[in-house]
């Protein structure tokens, strides 16, 4: 789920024992968000409001509610943590579930981003709709969303390798998962195999795709959430690049 700065989500979750439950104490506890991929940051267990110990009889559903809320200054990106359940049986047992939390600030239109990307060789786009690894592509997607609000003109996404070396490319898609527009797609580069006519994506020369500019490939209605991806296309050996993502109004 997307949530901006300011707002929260709340998800309600059910406990339902089984048969032979007798009945224990449920408590909740945020997981130590350290341990994350690189590139997504971890969820502070000051975001969440959890509730308190209850109690759960036998064969008595009990629903609880976990709130998130992402403080004003959340930087735009990927986020991860976890919440453990924690079941006290009674005569010293216990029984643990782990709940992966996930969500994702989005990017402001004005706003910029950079972040870490990791690529193993040069990704092939020359069969678009083939983006798995039989197909050459071998590169992580970074995704953000980004809000369009009513009214909006055309919006322009430009990134480039912090570097100059490596070729970033942009794929835009709705919330329904439909390709709005790319910088794969529509151009010549990216018919030919194995990313032979990549050109680096350089501060100067930045790759750029702009949506409702009378190209894209399906109608957008506003207002309208679309999920930016961000691909390494022509890192010639493992490993991470930067890049950095700015959208702007075109």
């Amino acid at each position: 789920d997307d949530v901006a700065p300011g707002e929260a989500r709340r998800q309600r979750f059910l406990v339902h024992p089984g048969v032979a439950f007798a009945g224990g104490m449920v408590s909740l506890v945020v997981e130590d968000p350290v341990f994350q991929p690189h590139g997504v940051f971890g969820i502070p267990a000051s975001w969440f409001s959890l509730p308190k110990p209850f109690k759960v009889g036998p064969g008595t559903d009990r629903a609880f509610d976990v709130t998130v809320k992402v403080p004003s200054d959340a930087a735009p990106g990927t986020y991860g943590g976890a919440l453990v359940v924690d079941v006290d049986l009674g005569g010293g047992v216990r029984q643990k579930v782990r709940l992966p939390v996930q969500l994702f600030v989005p990017l402001r239109i004005g706003a910029a981003v950079s972040a870490p990307i990791w690529a193993s060789e040069p990704t092939d786009y020359s069969l678009v709709g083939f983006e798995n690894p039989l197909g050459d592509v071998f590169t992580d997607w970074m995704a953000y969303p980004v809000r369009i609000p009513a009214g909006s003109g055309p919006v322009e996404f430009s990134v480039y390798d912090t570097r100059g070396e490596d070729h970033m490319d942009i794929f835009v898609f709705d919330e329904g998962g439909q390709e709005v527009d790319s910088t794969v797609t529509p151009f010549a580069d990216h018919a030919v195999p194995a990313g032979l006519a990549y050109a680096p994506s350089t501060e100067q020369d930045p790759t750029t795709v702009t949506l409702l500019d009378g190209n894209d490939l399906i109608d957008l209605e506003l207002p309208a959430t679309v999920w930016v991806m961000v691909s390494d296309s022509s890192r010639p050996e493992p490993g991470f690049s930067t890049f950095r993502l700015a959208v702007r109004r075109g």
